[in-house]
């Protein structure tokens, strides 16, 4: 056999294994119900809130809701939100309910494994000018979250 003959060969044994192939067919709902594997959507979330200037003690962003008190518009304001989140095997599927045939509902798997680092605002208080920076004297705290948590746990949801 020639060289241009084996590349011949090659070639129409490779034309012929595309042909074979099928293209995709139509499946009717019993037969999608009768596949098994890996169901479902699972999801690796992060979440990075003004961390690029992490080692600066800005005020970064804040975050604020209007009150009407006696007459005069308040704020609560939570200043300097910074931080991120991991959240690790969050799940989503659907499955049949059991009391209702033909039902279905969904399934959120909550995240095994929760790790934040320095999540949370710097500073929280209640003025009457939203655009101020809170003053140290009227600053009623702050809530930073670090660390690595696990949980297991289901959130199922169905309509009524």
């Amino acid at each position: 056999m020639t060289f241009r003959s084996s590349i011949a060969a090659c070639l129409v044994l490779g034309m012929g294994g595309a042909t074979a192939m099928a293209g995709p067919a139509v499946l009717s709902n019993d037969d999608l119900a009768e596949v098994v594997g890996q169901e479902g959507i699972s999801m690796v979330l992060h979440l990075q809130v003004n961390t690029l200037d992490a080692g600066s003690q800005a005020l970064g962003a804040s975050f604020t809701r209007s009150f009407n008190v006696n007459g005069t518009t308040t704020y609560a304001t939570a200043q300097g939100l910074k931080g991120a989140i991991d959240l690790v095997g969050l799940t989503i599927d659907v499955a049949p309910r059991p009391d209702l045939a033909g039902g279905s509902y969904i399934d959120i798997g909550l995240p095994g494994v929760v790790a934040v680092s320095q999540f949370g605002f710097r500073s929280f208080g209640v003025q009457t000018d939203a655009q101020a920076a809170v003053q140290p004297d009227q600053n009623f705290g702050s809530v930073l979250l670090h660390g690595v948590g696990t949980q297991t746990g289901h959130l199922y949801l169905w309509a009524k």
